[in-house]
């Protein structure tokens, strides 16, 4: 799985989500590809239906991190997810 728009590999950073949590958007990757993982990572975990009760405060925390959750480009995934899981209880 490649991200055509700046050719990073989107696997290998999901694959690496403990030094991508604890970094911050631009330190290891463009904050493009940062912002991406991140909701990649939450929509995962939606997907398989696991650790639903960790998604919505993840999303506060990366609120802390950037309002606007990266920007328009990806806040409106985050507020759609986040909403999702208030209407079936999961945060």
């Amino acid at each position: 799985c490649v991200d055509d728009r700046n050719g990073y590999p989107l696997l290998l950073i999901l694959l690496n989500s403990t030094a991508l949590g604890r970094s911050s958007p631009g330190d290891l990757v463009p904050k493009d590809v940062w912002w991406l993982a991140q909701l990649r990572q939450l929509l995962i975990l939606e997907k398989v239906e696991r650790s639903l009760d960790r998604i919505g405060p993840r999303i506060e925390r990366l609120r802390l991190v950037d309002p606007d959750l990266g920007g328009d480009r990806y806040r409106d995934e985050f507020e759609s997810l986040r909403e999702r899981l208030r209407q079936g209880d999961g945060g």
